[in-house]
Protein backbone atom coordinates (compact mmCIF):
# COMPACT_ATOMS: atom_id res chain seq x y z
CA UNK A 1 0.00 0.00 0.00
CA UNK A 2 2.69 2.51 0.72
CA UNK A 3 4.53 1.63 -2.40
CA UNK A 4 0.88 2.65 -4.01
CA UNK A 5 0.79 6.04 -2.34
CA UNK A 6 4.93 6.36 -3.11
CA UNK A 7 4.38 5.87 -6.80
CA UNK A 8 1.06 7.96 -6.97
CA UNK A 9 3.23 10.51 -5.06
CA UNK A 10 5.95 10.59 -7.97
CA UNK A 11 3.41 10.93 -10.86
CA UNK A 12 1.64 13.38 -9.36
CA UNK A 13 4.76 15.38 -8.83
CA UNK A 14 5.80 14.81 -11.96
CA UNK A 15 2.41 15.74 -13.66
CA UNK A 16 2.79 19.17 -11.62
CA UNK A 17 6.37 19.80 -13.03
CA UNK A 18 5.30 19.52 -16.66
CA UNK A 19 2.08 21.68 -16.48
CA UNK A 20 4.06 24.12 -14.43
CA UNK A 21 6.55 23.82 -17.06
CA UNK A 22 4.01 24.63 -19.89
CA UNK A 23 2.41 27.71 -18.05
CA UNK A 24 6.43 28.84 -18.19
CA UNK A 25 6.39 32.49 -19.71
CA UNK A 26 9.40 33.52 -21.56
CA UNK A 27 9.93 37.16 -23.39
CA UNK A 28 10.32 36.30 -26.75
CA UNK A 29 12.50 38.58 -28.85
CA UNK A 30 11.55 38.65 -32.42
CA UNK A 31 12.48 40.40 -35.64
CA UNK A 32 10.81 41.64 -38.97
CA UNK A 33 13.35 41.05 -41.53
CA UNK A 34 11.24 42.52 -44.52
CA UNK A 35 13.15 45.92 -45.29
CA UNK A 36 11.39 46.86 -48.78
CA UNK A 37 7.41 47.61 -47.28
CA UNK A 38 8.44 49.09 -43.94
CA UNK A 39 8.55 47.21 -40.58
CA UNK A 40 7.91 49.87 -38.27
CA UNK A 41 4.05 49.61 -36.31
CA UNK A 42 2.72 46.11 -37.60
CA UNK A 43 0.97 44.81 -34.45
CA UNK A 44 1.92 41.33 -32.49
CA UNK A 45 -0.95 39.98 -30.27
CA UNK A 46 -0.59 36.56 -28.01
CA UNK A 47 -3.93 35.55 -28.58
CA UNK A 48 -4.08 33.07 -25.28
CA UNK A 49 -2.54 35.97 -22.76
CA UNK A 50 -4.78 38.68 -25.06
CA UNK A 51 -1.71 40.94 -24.97
CA UNK A 52 -0.08 42.60 -28.20
CA UNK A 53 2.59 44.54 -28.87
CA UNK A 54 3.64 46.67 -32.10
CA UNK A 55 7.48 46.43 -33.67
CA UNK A 56 10.14 49.25 -33.71
CA UNK A 57 11.07 51.73 -36.31
CA UNK A 58 13.51 48.57 -36.99
CA UNK A 59 11.18 45.80 -37.26
CA UNK A 60 12.00 44.69 -33.92
CA UNK A 61 9.78 43.50 -30.55
CA UNK A 62 9.20 41.43 -27.63
CA UNK A 63 5.91 39.70 -26.24
CA UNK A 64 5.69 37.22 -23.01
CA UNK A 65 4.73 33.82 -24.58
CA UNK A 66 4.40 30.40 -22.71
CA UNK A 67 4.59 27.04 -25.04
CA UNK A 68 1.30 26.31 -27.36
CA UNK A 69 0.34 30.32 -27.29
CA UNK A 70 -0.71 31.76 -30.60
CA UNK A 71 0.77 34.67 -32.42
CA UNK A 72 -0.86 36.99 -34.75
CA UNK A 73 0.94 38.93 -36.95
CA UNK A 74 -1.28 42.21 -38.51
CA UNK A 75 0.05 45.01 -40.73
CA UNK A 76 -1.82 46.86 -43.40
CA UNK A 77 1.02 46.33 -45.81
CA UNK A 78 1.65 42.65 -45.45
CA UNK A 79 -0.28 39.17 -45.46
CA UNK A 80 -1.80 38.21 -42.12
CA UNK A 81 0.14 35.59 -40.49
CA UNK A 82 -0.88 32.96 -37.37
CA UNK A 83 1.57 30.84 -35.65
CA UNK A 84 2.06 28.65 -32.79
CA UNK A 85 4.71 29.32 -29.94
CA UNK A 86 6.75 25.78 -30.70
CA UNK A 87 8.98 24.00 -27.76
CA UNK A 88 11.60 25.14 -30.31
CA UNK A 89 10.97 28.46 -30.13
CA UNK A 90 10.34 28.70 -26.79
CA UNK A 91 13.24 27.45 -25.69
CA UNK A 92 15.56 29.74 -27.92
CA UNK A 93 13.31 32.88 -27.10
CA UNK A 94 14.28 34.14 -30.83
CA UNK A 95 11.96 34.66 -34.03
CA UNK A 96 13.24 36.32 -36.97
CA UNK A 97 10.21 35.97 -39.65
CA UNK A 98 9.59 37.56 -43.33
CA UNK A 99 6.04 38.53 -44.01
CA UNK A 100 4.72 38.27 -47.42
CA UNK A 101 3.81 41.97 -48.92
CA UNK A 102 -0.28 42.37 -49.71
CA UNK A 103 -0.88 41.97 -53.14
CA UNK A 104 -4.04 44.10 -54.49
CA UNK A 105 -5.64 43.16 -57.38
CA UNK A 106 -5.95 45.95 -60.08
CA UNK A 107 -9.14 46.48 -62.45
CA UNK A 108 -8.80 44.91 -65.70
CA UNK A 109 -7.03 47.52 -68.06
CA UNK A 110 -7.60 47.89 -72.05
CA UNK A 111 -5.19 48.72 -74.77
CA UNK A 112 -6.69 49.88 -77.69
CA UNK A 113 -4.45 49.59 -80.74
CA UNK A 114 -4.44 53.33 -82.01
CA UNK A 115 -1.24 52.28 -84.73
CA UNK A 116 1.21 54.80 -83.17
CA UNK A 117 4.19 55.41 -85.15
CA UNK A 118 6.50 56.29 -82.04
CA UNK A 119 6.88 59.72 -83.45
CA UNK A 120 5.16 62.16 -80.08
CA UNK A 121 4.96 65.31 -82.73
CA UNK A 122 3.27 63.19 -85.41
CA UNK A 123 1.30 61.25 -83.06
CA UNK A 124 0.46 63.45 -80.86
CA UNK A 125 -1.56 65.79 -83.36
CA UNK A 126 -4.43 63.52 -83.65
CA UNK A 127 -5.26 64.21 -80.23
CA UNK A 128 -7.67 66.87 -78.73
CA UNK A 129 -5.76 69.27 -75.79
CA UNK A 130 -7.98 71.16 -73.24
CA UNK A 131 -5.66 74.20 -71.65
CA UNK A 132 -5.38 73.70 -68.41
CA UNK A 133 -6.62 76.70 -66.11
CA UNK A 134 -4.16 77.80 -63.85
CA UNK A 135 -5.11 80.99 -61.44
CA UNK A 136 -1.22 81.85 -60.77
CA UNK A 137 -0.72 82.73 -65.21
CA UNK A 138 -3.73 84.48 -65.15
CA UNK A 139 -2.82 86.63 -61.96
CA UNK A 140 -5.70 85.09 -59.54
CA UNK A 141 -5.76 84.15 -56.34
CA UNK A 142 -5.77 80.51 -56.30
CA UNK A 143 -8.42 78.66 -54.38
CA UNK A 144 -6.98 77.17 -51.12
CA UNK A 145 -10.59 76.17 -50.03
CA UNK A 146 -11.10 72.08 -49.10
CA UNK A 147 -13.11 70.43 -51.62
CA UNK A 148 -16.71 70.54 -50.26
CA UNK A 149 -18.66 66.38 -50.22
CA UNK A 150 -22.20 66.40 -51.83
CA UNK A 151 -23.74 67.18 -48.54
CA UNK A 152 -21.88 69.88 -47.70
CA UNK A 153 -22.36 71.53 -51.04
CA UNK A 154 -26.33 71.33 -49.90
CA UNK A 155 -26.18 72.93 -47.03
CA UNK A 156 -23.86 75.83 -48.44
CA UNK A 157 -26.83 76.76 -51.30
CA UNK A 158 -28.93 76.32 -48.22
CA UNK A 159 -27.56 78.97 -46.09
CA UNK A 160 -25.84 81.39 -48.15
CA UNK A 161 -27.13 83.90 -50.43
CA UNK A 162 -27.57 83.60 -54.35
CA UNK A 163 -25.66 85.70 -56.19
CA UNK A 164 -26.97 89.45 -57.35
CA UNK A 165 -28.10 90.30 -60.55
CA UNK A 166 -24.69 90.53 -62.01
CA UNK A 167 -23.16 87.78 -60.82
CA UNK A 168 -21.56 88.45 -57.90
CA UNK A 169 -21.65 87.06 -54.12
CA UNK A 170 -22.02 88.54 -50.95
CA UNK A 171 -22.45 91.78 -52.15
CA UNK A 172 -26.36 91.34 -51.81
CA UNK A 173 -27.11 93.41 -48.36
CA UNK A 174 -31.05 92.00 -48.46
CA UNK A 175 -31.84 89.18 -46.14
CA UNK A 176 -30.87 85.38 -47.48
CA UNK A 177 -34.72 84.71 -47.70
CA UNK A 178 -33.87 80.84 -48.35
CA UNK A 179 -31.95 80.56 -45.75
CA UNK A 180 -34.31 81.40 -43.41
CA UNK A 181 -37.08 79.38 -44.65
CA UNK A 182 -35.10 76.74 -45.02
CA UNK A 183 -33.46 77.17 -40.98
CA UNK A 184 -37.89 77.31 -40.00
CA UNK A 185 -38.55 74.23 -42.00
CA UNK A 186 -35.85 72.33 -40.33
CA UNK A 187 -34.02 71.81 -43.47
CA UNK A 188 -30.59 73.09 -42.44
CA UNK A 189 -30.78 70.58 -39.09
CA UNK A 190 -31.49 68.02 -41.48
CA UNK A 191 -28.59 69.19 -44.32
CA UNK A 192 -26.73 69.01 -40.74
CA UNK A 193 -27.55 65.38 -39.63
CA UNK A 194 -26.87 63.93 -43.78
CA UNK A 195 -23.47 65.79 -43.11
CA UNK A 196 -22.66 63.87 -39.87
CA UNK A 197 -23.90 60.75 -41.24
CA UNK A 198 -21.69 61.24 -44.37
CA UNK A 199 -18.57 61.26 -42.79
CA UNK A 200 -19.15 58.76 -40.04
CA UNK A 201 -19.61 56.33 -42.84
CA UNK A 202 -16.42 57.50 -44.69
CA UNK A 203 -14.63 56.95 -40.95
CA UNK A 204 -16.39 53.48 -40.96
CA UNK A 205 -15.60 52.70 -44.33
CA UNK A 206 -11.25 53.78 -43.41
CA UNK A 207 -11.49 51.25 -40.45
CA UNK A 208 -12.72 48.63 -42.35
CA UNK A 209 -9.62 48.04 -44.31
CA UNK A 210 -7.27 48.73 -41.78
CA UNK A 211 -7.55 44.54 -40.94
CA UNK A 212 -7.70 42.28 -43.74
CA UNK A 213 -10.73 39.58 -44.21
CA UNK A 214 -8.75 36.74 -42.59
CA UNK A 215 -8.77 38.64 -39.03
CA UNK A 216 -12.36 39.14 -39.26
CA UNK A 217 -13.17 35.41 -40.09
CA UNK A 218 -10.73 33.40 -38.40
CA UNK A 219 -9.61 35.63 -35.09
CA UNK A 220 -13.21 37.41 -34.45
CA UNK A 221 -15.46 34.24 -35.94
CA UNK A 222 -17.40 36.65 -38.05
CA UNK A 223 -19.40 35.59 -41.18
CA UNK A 224 -18.06 37.58 -44.33
CA UNK A 225 -21.83 38.97 -44.35
CA UNK A 226 -21.33 40.16 -41.20
CA UNK A 227 -17.82 42.36 -40.99
CA UNK A 228 -19.48 45.51 -42.66
CA UNK A 229 -22.26 45.41 -39.94
CA UNK A 230 -20.08 44.64 -37.36
CA UNK A 231 -17.72 47.83 -38.42
CA UNK A 232 -20.33 49.64 -37.92
CA UNK A 233 -21.49 48.28 -34.62
CA UNK A 234 -18.34 48.69 -32.76
CA UNK A 235 -17.74 52.36 -34.31
CA UNK A 236 -20.88 53.41 -33.24
CA UNK A 237 -19.99 53.65 -29.70
CA UNK A 238 -18.80 57.13 -29.07
CA UNK A 239 -17.36 57.00 -25.97
CA UNK A 240 -15.45 54.14 -26.91
CA UNK A 241 -14.42 55.82 -30.20
CA UNK A 242 -13.08 58.47 -29.22
CA UNK A 243 -10.34 56.47 -26.88
CA UNK A 244 -9.92 54.26 -29.57
CA UNK A 245 -9.15 57.21 -31.72
CA UNK A 246 -6.53 58.45 -29.51
CA UNK A 247 -4.40 55.46 -29.06
CA UNK A 248 -2.59 53.24 -31.76
CA UNK A 249 -3.79 50.27 -34.30
CA UNK A 250 -3.48 47.37 -31.43
CA UNK A 251 -6.01 49.19 -29.31
CA UNK A 252 -8.08 48.94 -32.28
CA UNK A 253 -7.53 45.08 -32.29
CA UNK A 254 -7.99 44.99 -28.70
CA UNK A 255 -11.51 46.88 -28.79
CA UNK A 256 -12.85 44.88 -31.65
CA UNK A 257 -11.91 41.51 -30.24
CA UNK A 258 -13.56 42.48 -27.35
CA UNK A 259 -17.00 44.13 -29.42
CA UNK A 260 -17.19 40.96 -31.76
CA UNK A 261 -18.46 38.44 -28.66
CA UNK A 262 -21.31 41.02 -28.16
CA UNK A 263 -22.03 41.60 -31.65
CA UNK A 264 -21.87 37.77 -31.94
CA UNK A 265 -24.11 37.15 -29.64
CA UNK A 266 -26.55 40.14 -30.96
CA UNK A 267 -26.39 38.53 -34.21
CA UNK A 268 -27.48 34.81 -33.07
CA UNK A 269 -30.19 36.59 -31.33
CA UNK A 270 -31.55 38.09 -34.21
CA UNK A 271 -31.16 34.37 -35.91
CA UNK A 272 -32.86 32.61 -33.87
CA UNK A 273 -35.96 34.99 -33.83
CA UNK A 274 -35.98 34.21 -37.89
CA UNK A 275 -35.67 30.62 -37.75
CA UNK A 276 -38.72 28.99 -37.83
CA UNK A 277 -39.76 26.30 -35.14
CA UNK A 278 -40.35 23.05 -36.24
Amino acid sequence: MRCLCFLFGIILCGAQAINAQDRAVVVLQGQILNDSLGTSDITIVNLNKEMGVITTSTGAFEIDVSKGDTLLINAVQYESKQFKITNTIFQRAQLALYLLPKVTALEEVVIYDLSLSGSLLRDGAGFDSKKVYDAKRANLPANTASKRTKEERRLYTATTRGPDMVGRYNMRLDIPLLAVINGITGKTNRLKKHIAVSNFQTEVDKIRTLFSDSIYIQQWQLRPEWIDDFVFYAWSDDKARENVKKGTLLDLFMYFQHQSKSFITLKQKELSKHTPKK
